[in-house]
């Protein structure tokens, strides 16, 4: 998960030769330890920043039956046909042509959104603020923090 740290790293120190940025691996117990605390130790995140660089990871990790998540909470005795749901997975993952993996992922996207294993009921303690100005923001469900004191100044 370094790598997006180290082209950060990179492309900052590029900007003036006086930059110096020191990319530290945090284990991921103590980060998660410390993600709750407020203010967050840690000055900028890329610990999930390079798993999403690609569909197949998202899908692969919190989709797939067999995946990470899939196969911790249990998705293959939740889905209705599990084993449809991670051959297409692995099809659109092994291809190499970008049109056609779009178009498998277009055709997954509805079986899941049909056959889903995510139903959120409520998200009471994620209250999301913005200012006026702050346009074409997307939250992601997924990282529950309170996230409210970074977005509300200014």
């Amino acid at each position: 998960m370094i790598g997006v740290g180290l082209v950060l790293k990179d492309s900052l120190e590029s900007l003036n030769e006086n930059f110096r940025i020191n990319v530290v691996v945090v284990p991921e117990a103590r980060y998660d330890e410390e993600h709750g605390t407020v203010p967050f130790q840690y000055p900028m995140w890329v610990k999930n920043a390079e798993p999403f660089s690609d569909p197949d990871q998202v899908m692969r990790f919190y989709y797939h039956p067999d995946g990470e998540w899939g196969e911790v909470l249990g998705f293959r005795n939740g889905y209705e046909d599990p084993d449809e749901i991670a051959a297409r997975i692995d099809e659109a993952g092994q291809s190499t042509d970008p049109a056609e993996r779009e178009a498998m992922y277009q055709e997954i996207l509805p079986l899941l959104h049909e056959d889903p294993m995510w139903l959120w009921a409520a998200d009471e303690q994620n209250v999301q603020i913005f200012q006026c100005w702050v346009q074409d923001f997307i939250y992601n469900p997924l990282w529950v923090m309170p996230r409210w004191q970074f977005y509300s100044k200014g």
